[in-house]
C-alpha cells in the first residue's frame, strides 16, 4: 500500500522539506533511531550541527556510520536498537531495510536491543529536541515506553514512520495517537510514510491550543488539498499524454499504408517502365508499328 502514498510525499519532496523543517541549533539532542548507513545523520549535522545519538543494531552499517563521521564529536554512534526492553532478539535483513517483525527471504542476524527509557536516564538526557524513529515496526514498542514512562514529555518534535506490516498495525497507529495527542501536536501527516508531532507548550490554554490544532489542521487539509490539485494536474497531463502518443500510433500506422502505397505505385511505374523501354526497343526496327502500339497496347500481339 506504501507504493500509493508515497507519490505526494516525494512530489513535496519531504525528505528535504518537512523531515528538516526544525528549530534547531548546535546545542540541540537529536536521536536518530534506526541510523542505516547515517544519511538522516549527516542531513541534521549538516544543516544545524547538532548533537546526535545515532542508533543502529546491524553492525556492518554502524560500522560504516562510525567510520562516515570519524572525528565527529558531536555525533555518537551506538551498535544497538532501542526498543521497550533489553533482549537479544533476531533481525531479518531485506536489501536497504532490516525488521524484526518481517520474516522472508534474506539474512537474518542477532541483535542487540536497550530500552530507551533507561539509556535515557543512564545518560542524564535531560531533553530531546528531535527524536526520528524509522525502525520497522519497532516503533509501536518504543513510543509505547516513552510514553508510559512520562519521558515522552522531555521530547519536543516526534518525527516517526509506522509501518503497516505489524500485526494491527492501524488500530495501534491510532491508540499512540490518541496518546501523543494529550502531550504534543501534529505538525504535518503522511500516513504510513512519516509523521510528526510537536510538544504542546506548558502554558498553552486548552483554547489556544485548540485554536492552534484547527489551525494545523486546516494547514494539513490545505497541503492535503495541494497534492490533490497536484495529481489532478498530473492526470491530465498524463490523459494529454496517453492521447499524444495515441495520435503519434495513427500516424506512423498511416505513414506505413502510404510506404506501402507508394512501394505499390513504384511496382506500378517499374512496369511502365519496362513497357515503355520494350516498345521504344522495337520502335526502332518499325518505328510506325511501335508508335501505333504505344496507342493501343492491342497493337501488341501481330495480327499476320
Amino acid at each position: 500500500m506504501q507504493k500509493y502514498r508515497a507519490p505526494s510525499w516525494f512530489e513535496r519532496n519531504g525528505d528535504k522539506t518537512y523531515r528538516l523543517d526544525y528549530h534547531l541549533d548546535k546545542d540541540s539532542v537529536v536521536f536518530d533511531v534506526g541510523g542505516y548507513l547515517g544519511q538522516s545523520t549527516a542531513d541534521v549535522h549538516e544543516k544545524f550541527g547538532s548533537k546526535v545519538y545515532v542508533f543502529e543494531p546491524v553492525k556492518e552499517y554502524a560500522d560504516k556510520i562510525s567510520e562516515r563521521f570519524k572525528g565527529n564529536e558531536n555525533i555518537f554512534v551506538y551498535p544497538f536498537a532501542l526498543s521497550d526492553k533489553n533482549e537479544t532478539t533476531t533481525i531479518n535483513l531485506f536489501d536497504d531495510k532490516t525488521s524484526t517483525f518481517k520474516s522472508g527471504q534474506g539474512q537474518t542476524l542477532d541483535i542487540e536491543s536497550v530500552r530507551i527509557s533507561e539509556f535515557i536516564k543512564e545518560n542524564k538526557i535531560k531533553k530531546i529536541d528531535l527524536i526520528e524513529i524509522n525502525i520497522e515496526g519497532g516503533e509501536y514498542s518504543l513510543l509505547t515506553d516513552l510514553i508510559e514512562t512520562g519521558l515522552i514529555n522531555d521530547v519536543e518534535n516526534i518525527q516517526v514512520q509506522f509501518h503497516d506490516f505489524v500485526e494491527d498495525a492501524e488500530k495501534r497507529m491510532l491508540e499512540l495517537r490518541e496518546k501523543l495527542n494529550k502531550t504534543h501536536y501534529l505538525t504535518f501527516q503522511y500516513e504510513f510514510i512519516w509523521e510528526n508531532w510537536k510538544k504542546r507548550p506548558a502554558n498553552m490554554t486548552a483554547e489556544v491550543y485548540e485554536e492552534q490544532s484547527e489551525y494545523d489542521k486546516n494547514e494539513l487539509r490545505s497541503s492535503r488539498k495541494e497534492v490533490i490539485d497536484l495529481r489532478i494536474v498530473k492526470e491530465e497531463l498524463e490523459g494529454s499524454l496517453s492521447q499524444a502518443n495515441e495520435e503519434k500510433e495513427k500516424l506512423k500506422a498511416d505513414l506505413y499504408n502510404t510506404q506501402l502505397e507508394l512501394s505499390d505505385y513504384k511496382q506500378q511505374f517499374k512496369k511502365i517502365q519496362d513497357t515503355l523501354v520494350y516498345k521504344l526497343g522495337k520502335s526502332i526496327k518499325n518505328p510506325k508499328k511501335a508508335a501505333k502500339e504505344l496507342i493501343s497496347p492491342k497493337a501488341d500481339t501481330p495480327t499476320n
